[in-house]
């Protein structure tokens, strides 16, 4: 509802006009005088103002400065009621920011007339000003709410990140640390971390080098970030590799670098499992394909000498290349069920089987298997072994390590040089050993 000040010593007139605009509606506020009305305008914010000049303490003229020094009321409509005007003082009222007079004695009709022109005019010149005002509170309200709604979509993204997030500032000063950070770190809290230097959490090698990336990065906004590892102390005591990608951030009012962390030391620990275990696949290859390659010869080479002379040889040398060609191929086919077991054991689905077994048996077996690789570089294999040694295990697991005992001994000894195998019943325990005269696996 429009809400008129009215401003007049004289009551008679002050309670007349009042009534009047009552009557049409108006909200009215009454004051006798200018002191009196600034008072009340230090609580209310009228849409229009009628005053006299002509009042003690403080008159109208006086009254309208002190209004229109006022940026809240600065644009309120103000006319002046007068019992009589001169063009000086019309002139004065006007540069002093009224907007019109009504001279004393006016009928009801006047007042109203002037009143409703004074506030369609304000009204018509403030409502595109109000409209864009209104206009640009909603905007100002939709990018709060976007504001608020972006500033928590990354709280929530900092809360349940799987990669931990530090927010550090020039001095070193941690300002954030999310959960899986304070996990990473084992702290019990987040006071343990949060304001707190950034040396409390690295290795002490690691600290200048952070220090040194810290200033960069923050000290260079437009920076594109930096990528390296580094050690982190737990509290624990312990350490663990990370690798971390750092930006610039700004983090409040506080010029910062934000730190995402990733744990690497099970990763680490992989990669260096798979190189390990490529290594050995690749010297596992290149065992069995030189130990195929001898009985293999010698099977293809039986094999051609046979066909070549099948009808001028007699039983007994046809028996003889046959014993051979067995002894080949029997040589090729073990090779090849190590093979299968080797895979079985890198995918995880070798099964132990433990039963009694002859280690004099298995030795002998594993003897023939080698003995083309001995001959090839003029190395005496030796079997000390005469005598049956009862033993309980897995016949897989247990051919398989004397077949590498006996393999790497003749790799690493000297050609003309000796590979000796051994074994013994000490009480409830059977021993095994393989000697030789290289630089190979002390027995």
């Amino acid at each position: 509802m429009t809400q008129i000040l009215i401003v007049e010593d004289e009551q008679s007139l002050r309670e007349g006009v009042a009534e009047v605009l009552e009557l049409e509606g108006y909200t009215v506020l009454s004051a006798e005088n200018g002191q009196m009305a600034l008072d009340l305008l230090n609580q209310h914010q009228p849409d229009l103002i009628v005053c006299d000049i002509m009042m003690p303490e403080l008159d109208g003229y006086e009254f309208l400065t002190r209004v229109r020094q006022n940026p809240r009321l600065n644009t309120v409509p103000f006319i002046f009621l007068t019992a009589k005007v001169s063009h000086d003082d019309q002139r004065h009222g006007m540069n002093l920011g009224a907007d019109d007079y009504l001279t004393k004695p006016f009928d009801p009709d006047e007042l109203i007339s002037a009143v409703e022109a004074r506030l369609e005019r304000h009204q018509s010149m403030v409502a595109p000003y109000e409209k864009a005002l209104q206009e640009a509170k909603s905007e100002q309200e939709r990018i709060r709410q976007c504001l608020d709604e972006a500033a928590e979509q990354f709280r929530r993204f900092i809360r349940l990140s799987p990669d931990g997030v530090l927010m550090i500032d020039l001095k070193g000063i941690i300002h954030l640390a999310n959960p899986a950070m304070l996990r990473m770190l084992r702290a019990d809290q987040r006071d343990h971390v949060v304001k707190h230097p950034i040396r409390d959490v690295l290795v002490a090698e690691e600290v200048s080098t952070m220090t040194a990336y810290l200033q960069d990065v923050i000290g260079n906004p437009e920076h594109q970030g930096l990528q390296f590892e580094t050690q982190f102390l737990r509290q624990d005591g312990t350490t663990f590799l990370a690798e971390v990608t750092m930006g610039y951030f700004e983090f409040g009012d506080i010029a910062a670098a934000q730190l995402i962390v990733r744990d690497v030391t099970e990763r680490r620990r992989v990669e260096a499992e798979l190189r390990a275990l490529n290594e050995h696949k690749n010297r596992f290859f290149s065992i069995l394909a030189h130990d195929l390659r001898n009985p293999f010869t010698v099977l293809l080479g039986s094999i051609e000498l046979l066909m070549e002379n099948i009808d001028d040889f007699d039983k007994t040398e046809i028996k003889r290349l046959a014993e051979t060609m067995d002894i080949s191929a029997n040589t090729v086919f073990r090779l090849l069920e190590n093979l299968l077991q080797w895979s079985r054991i890198q995918m995880g689905r070798m099964e132990i089987d433990p039963a009694p077994l002859d280690l004099a048996v298995i030795a002998t077996l594993n003897l023939e298997l080698v003995r083309e690789s001995a001959q090839a570089k003029q190395i005496q294999l030796i079997n000390q072994i005469t005598t049956e040694i009862p033993a309980y295990g897995d016949m897989n697991m247990i051919d398989t390590v004397i077949r590498n005992l006996l393999t790497n001994a003749i790799k690493f000894t000297p050609p003309g040089g000796n590979v000796t195998i051994t074994a013994q019943v000490n009480g409830n325990t059977a021993e095994l050993s393989v000697s030789d005269t290289g630089i190979g696996i002390s027995p």
